[in-house]
């Protein structure tokens, strides 16, 4: 009776699996610890999202296609690892825009979403799992970017410009995400995705990120602040000077706080509306 006893709390500690709680993983208060349940909210999110071809064509394919047609031709000279670096930025904004966009508004509309709402696991939880996707996402673009550039004449990149910046595009994936969770819970839901692609690419094209345009004095001061824009130039400084351009970074960690503060909102008028 004892060992059957014993046995039973450790299938309880273990939430349900039979094996014991591994030091350091803490049961949350319904017996499953918060790892776990990230990790299963993560591989539930990648598995939802790698068998929608609707969602991998403009997240992987589409940024490396564009590069193939378009960033191909301005690949040259000492602009070439600029030109590179917005189609880098371009892909990762792809990514994330629509992630916490168009993906996370349509299942919030779900009833199962709803069903987890009410559940143990926090918001946070949830969250921090759409955002590990949403970067592996983002890396996979990149990889895709980085493969037709290989595949069309190499990489223009030297060794000691790839880690700056692989920091860039993390950093500056933040306000992008704050942005897409912004048009999650304020855009009604049959426009959701108009609104994301909107977005997605009026901020690529007004930044620059696929070639400079000609603007109006006005417009083009106007989309010198955007998050796009101070993003290039953040990776145009570094590539080319070996700098930090401190203004640029101010402006993006402004970016992704306003954003993530009004997607916070947007998440509680949400909530509440849901009650």
């Amino acid at each position: 009776m004892r060992v059957r006893g014993a046995n039973a709390q450790m299938t309880a500690r273990a939430g349900g699996t039979g094996r014991p709680t591994p030091p350091g993983s803490e049961p949350s208060s319904g017996g499953v610890s918060w790892l776990h349940l990230f990790r299963a909210h993560t591989r539930v999110t990648w598995l939802q999202l790698i068998r929608q071809p609707g969602y991998l064509v403009p997240i992987v394919v589409l940024p490396a296609l564009i590069y193939l047609l378009f960033g191909r031709a301005g690949n040259h000279g000492d602009d070439g690892a600029v030109v590179f670096a917005g189609y880098c930025i371009f892909a990762v904004l792809s990514a994330t825009i629509l992630q916490f966009g168009a993906v996370v508004a349509e299942w919030r509309a779900r009833p199962w979403e709803a069903f987890v709402r009410s559940l143990a696991p926090p918001t946070a939880v949830r969250g921090a799992a759409h955002l590990v996707t949403a970067l592996g996402f983002a890396a996979c673009s990149v990889a895709a970017v980085a493969a037709a550039a290989a595949a069309t004449g190499g990489i223009p990149l030297t060794g000691s410009d790839a880690g700056p910046l692989g920091g860039i595009l993390l950093v500056g994936a933040l306000p992008a995400m704050g942005l897409g969770l912004t048009i999650a819970y304020w855009t009604p839901r049959h426009a959701v995705v108009a609104v994301a692609n909107l977005v997605w690419l009026g901020l690529a094209f007004l930044g620059g990120l696929l070639g400079s345009l000609s603007l109006p004095h006005r417009l083009a001061t106007l989309a010198g602040g955007l998050p796009t824009s101070l993003w290039l130039h953040l990776a145009e400084t570094s590539l080319s000077t070996h700098r930090l351009d401190w203004a640029a970074l101010a402006g993006l960690v402004a970016w992704a706080a306003a954003s993530f503060v009004a997607a916070g909102l947007g998440l509680r008028r949400v909530e509440v509306s849901a009650r």
